[in-house]
């Protein structure tokens, strides 16, 4: 065999080395990559759920749970429920990897403030302000201001987020039996009717000769009728 053929063979087999070197090379790559995806898993959803129930579903796919010593305030979540996580859910990861999360804080005690002897308006603004919810108020008869606050419950300092309320509707105006109001002096009856808390409208009437003028010709209700505020008692006046 002479020298270049030598050569020749030599080289066909270093190129035929090399080929089979790339392709193993690339196949260990293929392989590499595939391996890893294949212990990738997409991170299941575990807001809301307990720490041992997020526990056996990442078990199921391969992850760990860490739970953080910090907490998070989640609208809708449950105290002690997870509440954030990452890797977020639906993002693959490699396994064994441990999925971090956070429990959602414990409920903060509301105190009731006091809302007595203030008005109605003010104790809505106070009960707003203290983040506590205003159920009912009920109105009964007292000598105090309608609209005044006589009683809530629970009292103030107590822990709740909820109150009811007990307010004043203003004096009781108790009826009166009318008088008979004729031939007197209308603007004096007139005064004694709205002390009373009556309301009165005056009519006049003609004057028959001989007759003073001022004077109740008639009244609508008639003597001894029940009467209140705000009833509204007609006086006929000869004019």
């Amino acid at each position: 065999m002479s020298f270049a053929s030598g050569l020749w063979s030599a080289g066909r087999i270093l190129l035929l080395l090399a080929a089979l070197g790339l392709t193993f090379a690339a196949s260990a790559v293929l392989g590499l990559r595939l391996a890893l995806r294949t212990r990738e898993v997409p991170v299941p959803d575990l807001i809301g759920q307990s720490v041992p129930a997020a526990t056996t579903r990442l078990a199921a796919d391969g992850l760990t749970v860490r739970v953080d010593t910090s907490r998070r305030e989640r609208p809708g979540v449950s105290p002690d429920r997870i509440a954030q996580q990452d890797p977020a859910p639906g993002v693959s990861t490699r396994r064994p990897r441990a999925v971090r999360v956070w429990l959602q804080a414990p409920v903060r005690a509301t105190l009731v403030p006091a809302l007595t002897g203030g008005s109605e308006r003010t104790a809505r603004i106070r009960a707003d302000q203290a983040g506590v919810r205003l159920e009912a108020a009920a109105a009964v008869a007292d000598d105090r201001p309608a609209g005044a606050v006589l009683a809530q419950w629970p009292p103030a300092g107590a822990t709740g987020d909820s109150v009811w309320l007990l307010v004043s509707e203003g004096p009781q105006a108790w009826p009166v039996l009318l008088p008979d109001l004729t031939g007197q002096d209308a603007t004096q009856a007139a005064a004694d009717l709205k002390a009373a808390g009556l309301r009165v409208v005056i009519l006049p009437r003609r004057r028959p000769a001989g007759t003073a003028a001022g004077l109740v010709a008639a009244q609508d209700p008639r003597a001894g009728s029940p009467a209140g505020a705000p009833d509204t008692i007609t006086l006929e006046v000869f004019r």
